[in-house]
């Protein structure tokens, strides 16, 4: 029997998810406020800029952009595995399928309060740091930590791809398995059809382009 409780709550799961973000803007704000009146070190200040969602860097680096790309991958996601449920055959069940989504995305939550961690404890490299392609532990940051050069064009899908990717991509296959009673096998397809695959095209596209 499947949870409705639980998973028809997706409201709820979207706002607290929400709340979650203005969390951390009101904790990093009060770091900022501590560290300011301890510290006099450049860096220190670049890092607490970044870290406190400056939308000078970055539309998507504020509150505002971070909430709004949350939104669009949510929705987005939905519909393609909504669409890849119909592609396999079996009957999707939007609003479970759109609950999935939103705990998954957990995941980049995560993923978000690593990155400013990262950046908060190691302020004094941030300067040589590419801010808007920084994305913790993606194959763009293990291969700044080695030093090895890549072709730019190539810059934002080592940027998507990371640990946190693969992650996520795994709770959606064990989420979509549980939730809607189906085998492993079968929900592999559903998300290998619906996300991986779209995702490839998209990075394919990206780099492309940004070759012209």
């Amino acid at each position: 029997m499947l949870r409705p409780n639980l998973l028809l709550g997706y409201k709820k799961n979207l706002v607290l998810s929400m709340i979650a973000w203005f969390v951390l803007q009101i904790l990093f704000s009060q770091l900022t406020v501590f560290f300011i009146n301890k510290n006099s070190n450049e860096n220190l200040f670049k890092a607490i800029e970044i870290i406190n969602f400056n939308s000078s860097i970055s539309f998507w680096k504020s509150i505002t952009g971070i909430c709004v790309k949350m939104l669009m991958e949510i929705t987005v996601t939905t519909l393609l595995i909504y669409s890849g449920f119909l592609v396999v055959g079996k009957k999707p069940i939007l609003k479970i399928i759109l609950s999935i989504v939103i705990i998954a995305n957990s995941v980049f939550l995560v993923q978000l309060m690593a990155e400013y961690f990262y950046l908060f404890f190691n302020y004094k490299n941030i300067l040589n740091l590419d801010i808007e392609r920084f994305s913790f532990l993606s194959v763009n940051y293990f291969l700044n930590i080695f030093h090895v050069s890549y072709p730019k064009p190539y810059g934002y899908a080592f940027q998507v791809i990371s640990i946190f990717e693969f992650i996520y991509i795994f709770a959606l296959i064990y989420f979509v398995k549980k939730f809607l009673k189906i085998r492993f096998l079968d929900s592999f397809k559903i998300i290998l059809i619906s996300y991986i695959f779209p995702l490839t095209i998209w990075l394919l596209i990206i780099s492309f382009f940004s070759l012209i």
